[in-house]
């Protein structure tokens, strides 16, 4: 009995940091209408942004996980923006999370259900992943516990649990793991959890893969010399650089095809993380617990290694986590380094520049300080280390020091029994309300089941973080194309359609929409209140060929058929009350 329940604690343990971690949320409404955001954010100017972020986040996750089921070969051909094509290219991938969020949308159908779900699975699978890699490393499971913990429920984690896919390095600690034991012990199913590992790694988000792709070299280097290759065999190199190469075609092959051409999709300016954030006042310290149990893994390690054949990769982990820290840094390590040394003769480069020289589409990423995910992760992956030699140093208290270095990290990541956390979470609200999907159902039973241009037409960025979320969530009901538009950068039409957006009811306009594809025109807002647009509409309506046709009216909003066979009666000018004249802009 004490053997089993040995072998099941790690389990237990993380089960029980799940319910703490996830209590608030599954509790309430079951996780159907409300998703976690950063509570710090709300009631600031960032709260309009962060609303509309999640609300994007959760129709994207569903879509993708019904997408994968229905249509695969539709993946990057989304159903916001249009007219544009492979409209995903304008926000980060999220493949990822579409995948494990299959199960749950296939068996409920439910999207707010399935993003919880997602963040919840995501959560246990870095924990499983770091357990799995550290337990490698130490065959100490109390240790590997620990680092789970401070891994998978760390706060610097689960603060930016409003951008979960930006953060998610878990496939990058699956990959870490099975290449490993793949080097060192030859078997086709490492091959076949690294191949997994890697792709699932691209389809998450560009931020992570990018700091992967600066962690990695010395890893690799050092797998390389260390075992050579004398267990591995150039098939299972070839199998796991054939998956990585087609997760590369699926996946970044279309952004690099949307960015060809486009300066839109380039960065004016980035944000950098000064190494100083990485100390006890800065904004990405890691906390005591972790960074003195990795302190511990520098310099008692060895203790805390097995003593076999696989090798001690504690100092080009570090090696790896310090290249990303350089680069996440950017220009702002000169500030660093002057501050340590004021008559420094020479400036260092700016890294990241010079890598976006040459990298496709390093220079297309923001938020370069994201990569910074990457230090994270070597901490924890120490801190396990560390554990493990603590643990072994003990001696016959080795125990009693274990379980209380437990209750540590336990306590220190997510403060139970009331303490004050170190970040917390709001729920917000993103599930549609009755009206909006008896209007999305409308939409779907529609007898055209074209594109659908939304008025009033979220061409400026406050319109667009007020109203289109919500629009394109509502997709996943009436499964048509619409015109309202989320990303982090603008489509190259969207000039275009404002002046259209501002000419509509005129037929030459509507007749522009048709031609974009567009077949249908919502009009939001209470018709009693908007007698302008009631003028409007009622002009084109009334044409000797109308070109609009009321199909449907609720509360808030209108919809009409853009009649296919458009005349030649050109614009409509309207008289409204005062005597002012009009063509139809808003």
């Amino acid at each position: 009995m004490l053997t089993l329940l040995r072998k099941i604690a790690p389990v237990l343990v993380c089960a029980v940091a799940l319910c703490v971690a996830f209590a608030e949320l599954w509790s309430t409404d079951g996780g159907r209408t409300h998703v976690p955001t950063r509570a710090d954010l709300l009631g600031t100017r960032f709260e309009p942004t962060t609303r509309a972020d999640v609300t994007y986040e959760t129709w994207l996750v569903a879509r993708h996980a019904r997408t994968l089921l229905t249509r695969p070969l539709a993946l990057f051909d989304t159903e916001h923006c249009a007219p544009l094509e492979k409209s995903l290219t304008l926000s980060i991938p999220m493949v990822t999370m579409g995948i494990l969020g299959i199960p749950t949308m296939l068996v409920t159908g439910d999207a707010v259900l399935t993003y919880n779900a997602v963040l919840t699975l995501m959560t246990a699978l870095a924990a499983l992943a770091m357990y799995l890699l550290v337990s490698y490393w130490t065959g100490s499971p109390m240790a590997a516990t620990v680092a789970a913990i401070l891994y998978a429920f760390h706060p610097m984690r689960l603060s930016h649990i409003n951008h979960p896919s930006v953060w998610d390095m878990t496939w990058t600690v699956f990959a870490l793991y099975f290449s490993h034991r793949l080097f060192a012990e030859g078997r086709w199913r490492d091959a076949i959890g690294l191949s997994v590992a890697c792709a699932l790694q691209i389809g998450a988000s560009i931020y992570p893969l990018v700091a992967a792709a600066f962690l990695s070299p010395p890893y690799v280097g050092w797998l390389v010399w260390r075992y050579r290759f004398d267990r591995v065999s150039a098939s299972q190199l070839l199998a796991v650089a054939a998956s990585v190469a087609l997760a590369v075609a699926v996946v970044l092959v279309p952004y690099l095809q949307a960015r060809a051409g486009n300066e839109e999709l380039s960065r004016g300016f980035f944000y950098y993380l000064p190494l100083g954030a990485y100390f006890r006042t800065g904004y990405f310290w890691l906390g005591w617990t972790t960074v003195a149990l990795a302190v511990v893994a520098l310099v008692f390690g060895r203790y805390g290694l097995l003593r076999t054949e696989r090798g001690d990769p504690r100092w080009v982990l570090l090696m790896g986590a310090f290249m990303v820290a350089v680069i996440a840094a950017g220009d702002s390590i000169n500030g660093t380094f002057r501050s340590l040394w004021g008559g420094a003769p020479w400036r260092m480069p700016n890294f990241h520049a010079e890598l976006a020289t040459v990298l496709p589409g390093l220079d297309a990423i923001r938020a370069i300080k994201r990569l910074s995910a990457a230090v994270h992760l070597v901490a924890c992956a120490l801190a396990g280390i560390g554990v493990a030699a603590v643990i072994r140093l003990g001696g016959r208290y080795s125990r009693l020091v274990a379980g209380l270095v437990l209750v540590v990290a336990l306590v220190d990541m997510l403060r139970p029994f009331g303490m004050p956390r170190s970040y917390a979470w709001a729920l917000v609200e993103v599930a549609p309300g009755t009206e909006a999907v008896n209007l999305a159902w409308r939409l779907h039973d529609a007898e055209d089941p074209g594109a659908i241009f939304e008025i009033p037409f979220d061409g400026t960025f406050p319109l667009q973080i007020a109203v289109s979320p919500a629009r394109i969530f509502m997709t996943l009901q009436h499964g048509r194309r619409t015109s309202a538009c989320f990303g982090s950068y603008a489509t190259p039409m969207r000039d275009d359609l404002v002046d259209i957006a501002r000419r509509v009811p005129r037929a030459s306009a509507l007749a522009e929409l048709h031609e974009l594809g567009f077949t249908t025109l919502v009009v939001h807002g209470d018709p009693d209140a908007t007698p302008f647009w009631n003028k409007l509409a009622a002009a084109a309506i009334n044409q000797a060929e109308p070109t609009l046709r009321m199909i449907h009216t609720s509360p808030n909003a209108r919809i009409y058929d853009i009649v296919t066979r458009l005349g030649d009666s050109g614009d409509v000018d309207v008289q409204l009350p005062g005597g002012r004249e009009t063509g139809g802009d808003r």
